[in-house]
């Protein structure tokens, strides 16, 4: 397997017209091996969309390696991001990501005001569109555009849409509505909200004797974006266009297999509006915390009524604090609260701030789920 960074991504152009075929092929042997259903299209359809500059194409030198495209729908109310595609030899080391945010990103240059939306029955597929802020909804949500629907004719599983008044089928319908609260997971095209997330820390934790936002150096909130171990919250303005800060946290592990997850913070401005914010970001970044460390323990030390009622609802439990992490760097931190001297006095079993943990090993991730 080549390294990936040896692939290199591109919008298509008439300089890839040579890989329709291979394209075409690929997607059809993809779709007979997983026994469900691609909607098929023709050569002609894909080199428009290559002439169009609608189409992602990986490639590893010369060789085909990946591809996507985009399709308008509903007078360009709608856009999907459709057949995409990682040849078998490329796969396994995030090639289907890369296409798909670079997929992503073209969608929202070109129709910045158009829902996004995918019906997928690949998992893979759906757990990409989630960390882009994709969410599951019924159909009913989607394009109503009859020339999109008249796709499906071709698939297997046609029957089962028909049955079910195109209601249900094997795929799951995904939606990213731009003008809605979008919460996905961070990299470095969010480092421009990188002032007004400290702004939003600074304005909550002014004039507290506790801070609840364990951060000292600031860097550290680059590097976890750029790492993609962060998740932030953002929100497009109808009347502007402008996109605003919304919330933020980042996961945080400790040397023996401990993980905390810092924040979540929410800017003023959607603070207390019904939107059920710190949950959410916190569900994602739990979420999140699981696939970079599966095995690992979540843990919180935190003062605040709220934030435990949050981490009750996702399975963490109450514990003393000789439960949570031994790592001396974490209990550093304690040593500038004023109340370190009952941390001291109780022989760090309890505090002003109340452990809370959730073991994977004790409590499963049946908690740790999409739903709301």
């Amino acid at each position: 397997m080549p390294e990936s960074d040896q692939i290199k991504i591109y919008i298509a152009n008439k300089n890839h017209l040579k890989y329709v075929d291979t394209i075409l092929q690929t997607i059809e042997a993809a779709a007979k091996v997983r026994g469900t259903g691609i909607a098929k299209r023709s050569p002609e359809y894909i080199q428009k969309k290559m002439m169009e500059g609608k189409a992602i194409i990986a490639l590893h030198g010369d060789e085909f390696a990946g591809f996507c495209y985009i399709e308008t729908w509903g007078h360009e109310k709608f856009v999907a991001n459709s057949g995409l595609i990682v040849v078998e030899k490329f796969r396994g080391h995030g090639l289907a990501k890369k296409i798909k945010q670079k997929a992503f990103d073209l969608s929202r240059k070109k129709y910045p005001n158009a829902k996004l939306f995918g019906l997928t029955s690949g998992t893979a597929v759906a757990k990409i569109n989630l960390d882009l802020g994709y969410r599951p909804v019924n159909f009913f949500e989607l394009t109503k555009d009859k020339t999109f629907w008249k796709g499906c004719d071709g698939c297997v599983n046609y029957n089962i849409l028909q049955s079910t008044n195109r209601e249900h089928c094997i795929c799951t319908g995904m939606l990213y509505d731009p003008f809605q609260i979008n919460i996905s997971i961070a990299n470095d095209k969010h480092l421009k909200y990188f002032d007004s997330i400290l702004e939003t820390i600074e304005e909550i934790e002014k004039g507290k004797p506790i801070k609840d936002y364990r951060i000292e150096n600031t860097d550290i909130i680059k590097e976890k974006m750029r790492s993609e171990q962060a998740v932030i919250a953002i929100k497009k303005d109808k009347k502007s266009g402008e996109e605003k800060f919304v919330g933020f946290c980042y996961i945080e592990s400790w040397n023996d297999n401990f993980v905390t997850i810092s924040g979540p913070i929410v800017s003023k401005d959607f603070r207390n509006k019904g939107f059920g914010l710190s949950k959410r970001l916190k569900l994602k970044a739990v979420q999140l915390s699981r696939k970079y460390f599966p095995n690992a323990k979540l843990f919180s030390l935190t003062p605040n009524v709220q934030a435990m009622k949050t981490n009750t609802e996702l399975g963490y439990k109450l514990v003393p604090l000789i439960d949570l992490t031994n790592d001396s760097a974490f209990w550093k931190w304690c040593e500038k609260c004023k109340y370190k001297n009952v941390l001291e006095r109780t022989n760090r079993r309890y505090c002003i701030c109340k452990g809370m943990l959730y073991d994977p090993a004790n409590l499963g991730t049946e908690k740790i789920s999409e739903k709301k």
